[in-house]
């Protein structure tokens, strides 16, 4: 039997994971955090993935995702802050999109 301890440091926080499915607004977080990365599960066609610091699609934008099919998942990891709140607006192609984030 092995036996890991870990010594010392924060404890890793792996974040909070938001599933989206369906071509949509959605707010994932108010308030300021990080956006740790967003994995689409499977890319179903030509979709587009907008990312905005903001309450609604009127914020900052942060960065666009433009997806093509393919039968691989696809990770983009952002690891950046943002500060009023994480909207994703989904369109186009129907995805299996999940937003991992830090409040």
């Amino acid at each position: 039997m092995t036996e890991v301890t870990r010594v010392g440091g924060a404890a890793f926080d792996a974040g909070v994971a938001t599933n989206i499915t369906t071509n949509t607004t959605t707010l994932v977080c108010s308030g300021p955090g990080t956006l740790v990365r967003i994995v689409i599960g499977h890319p179903a066609g030509t979709g587009t993935v907008t990312i905005y610091d903001g309450l609604t699609a009127a914020g900052t934008p942060i960065g666009t995702i433009v997806t093509h099919t393919s039968p691989q998942p696809m990770e983009f990891d952002f690891n950046c802050a943002f500060n009023t709140g994480l909207c994703i607006v989904t369109a186009v192609a129907v995805q299996n999109i999940t937003v991992v984030h830090r409040p």
